[in-house]
């Protein structure tokens, strides 16, 4: 499902990952586990293909990085979601046009845009509250309008950096629910967490990574 072999990545000279070996199979739920900076964000981004290694090689599905064109990029985006920690709304479109804009990207027709945003939407319990304003809702609901932004075009791999970052207890407890019952629904997570405490009380692989590398 996902590859990476010997990757290291630079930014301004500066080496953010290094000589990094992952493995992840279909339907795993992994925890990238370590403090700030020290390269998991700029892993995921990777994963998404934001970026390029700088040495190595990387594969999603059937997709590597060695022989990836530009033009590919936009339809494998398609079929990997991700959620941040800042959530990233469109911040002047309700909670319905901020889901239902993954679809229309993609050229979804109409119909079918609206059937799957108002599914996705119902699925992480906010049907209700679609013709809200992102700064009408708490914390825990636009990440909840996060993770269905990122569902709503069935991705077979979901990344999640600090999903739980910016959220009270209540709220963690509650994303963190949903990432486990869409892992059981068949889709791949992987997650990444400053949070020791909640990593060692997970009962998923744990990978650390400090200063780059994965010990």
């Amino acid at each position: 499902m996902i590859q990476m072999y010997r990757v290291s990545k630079k930014i301004h000279n500066t080496t953010v990952l290094e000589d990094v070996n992952l493995h992840v199979g279909k339907g795993e739920f992994v925890l990238l586990v370590g403090p700030s900076g020290a390269g998991k964000s700029t892993l995921l981004r990777l994963l998404h293909f934001d970026d390029r290694p700088t040495e190595g090689w990387i594969r999603v599905g059937e997709y590597s990085s060695s022989a990836l064109k530009d033009r590919q990029i936009p339809l494998l985006r398609r079929k990997i979601g991700i959620i941040f920690q800042d959530f990233k709304l469109l911040k002047d479109r309700n909670i319905f046009e901020n889901v239902a804009f993954a679809l229309r990207v993609t050229g979804t027709r109409k119909s079918l845009t609206k059937r799957k945003a108002l599914q996705t939407l119902t699925a992480v319990g906010l049907a209700h509250r679609r013709d809200a304003m992102p700064n009408q809702l708490s914390g825990g609901e636009q990440q909840r309008v996060s993770i269905a932004r990122a569902l709503v075009n069935d991705p077979f791999v979901l990344l999640a950096d600090e999903p739980l970052g910016d959220l009270d207890k209540e709220a963690s407890s509650n994303i963190l629910e949903l990432l486990k019952e869409i892992n059981h629904r068949g889709t791949t997570v992987v997650m990444a967490t400053h949070d020791e405490d909640l990593a060692a009380h997970m009962p998923y692989r744990c990978i650390r990574i400090e200063n780059g590398r994965i010990l």
